[in-house]
């Protein structure tokens, strides 16, 4: 048995193994129990099936603690390992190194023969500690748990490998620069068919709470992990079949009308809010069954584009221009 299927493939390892073969530093990092160990062992099988010399060192294990003492202790080692010939140098939790940026920049500037692929947990402060020391001269490889495209691939022995659908995520945004995921649609794969694709935002009535005109685009995002966004494009959750609330003019300097339909008497909340969704004018007004006619003063507005909402008996929105 092909003791590799007993690992669950992960994306990432061909662009770690396409790594081996550049000066830079391989440096793979991510949380705990994300797969990293694993991932360097299988690259150290692999360069051991191509006759090349590798050796493995973790600062998890005391015994060689001793040779992370200085670069010297370390070189040492690996001398003994490999005299001044080639070799894989693996170094596993490297972030129980104090200064491990500097300790990795001072190997790499000694221009030793050896390539160095190192590991370490807790990617935030690991990059934190070797971002600005090896400054070009590392590349990072970020690993994550695995992903549900592998798992499903491990789980069908791979026989639909690399044939699961690309997805999409919808985004969306309120004021149509900062989006936020609400949910993924799967795609059709590599296919010359031509396909249809929906999408329900269960709350997009809530929006009304804030702004009446959402924004949402589609990020895309490939098999190989790669993503591009679509156009951006705006809805105006008002409606144009929403005929409870109806603003003229819509264009005014001093003063606008409301017509507000409402089936039972009661009170109407009026409120005036700008583009970012402050809320500047808030009347209360008693209203009667059947058409009301409510006159606002917009005097003390600055010119531009304004929100109006009525709540209590007649919840609604519609929109005017401050000229």
């Amino acid at each position: 048995m092909n003791e590799e299927k007993l690992f669950i493939r992960r994306d990432i390892f061909q662009d770690l193994k396409s790594h081996l073969a550049k000066k830079e530093i391989t440096l793979i990092v991510g949380p705990r129990q994300a797969g990293k160990t694993t991932l360097m062992m299988l690259l150290k099988e692999y360069l051991e099936s191509v006759r090349k010399k590798t050796v493995f060192l973790s600062l998890d294990f005391e015994n060689d603690q001793k040779f992370f003492s200085s670069q010297n202790a370390l070189i040492e080692k690996l001398k003994l390992e490999f005299g001044n010939n080639e070799g894989y140098v693996f170094i596993d939790e490297i972030q129980r190194k104090e200064d491990a940026g500097v300790f990795l920049k001072g190997l790499y500037d000694m221009s030793l023969p050896y390539k160095f692929i190192v590991s370490g947990s807790g990617s935030v402060e690991l990059k934190e500690k070797v971002h600005e020391s090896l400054a070009g001269r590392k590349a990072m490889f970020e690993v994550f748990p695995v992903s549900f495209r592998e798992f499903v691939n491990f789980k069908t022995g791979y026989k639909y490998d690399d044939k699961l659908a690309d997805y999409f995520t919808v985004e969306k945004s309120a004021n149509g620069l900062d989006f936020e995921a609400i949910g993924t649609v799967d795609g059709a794969g590599n296919s010359s068919t031509v396909h249809s694709y929906s999408f329900t935002d269960e709350f997009s009535t809530l929006q009304l709470s804030n702004f009446p005109l959402v924004y949402y685009r589609l990020k895309q995002i490939d098999y190989d992990g790669k993503y591009q966004y679509s156009n951006v494009i705006s809805v105006d959750l008002t409606g144009d079949e929403n005929n409870l609330l109806t603003v003229f003019p819509n264009a005014a300097s001093d003063k606008i009308n409301l017509e507000v339909f409402s089936v039972e008497a009661g009170i109407a909340n009026v409120e005036i809010i700008d583009a970012i969704g402050r809320v500047l004018v808030f009347n209360t007004h008693p209203i009667n069954s059947g058409k009301n006619y409510i006159p606002v003063s917009i005097i003390n507005l600055s010119k531009g584009l304004y929100f109006i909402r009525t709540t209590g008996r007649v919840q609604t929105w519609s929109k005017f221009i401050k000229e």
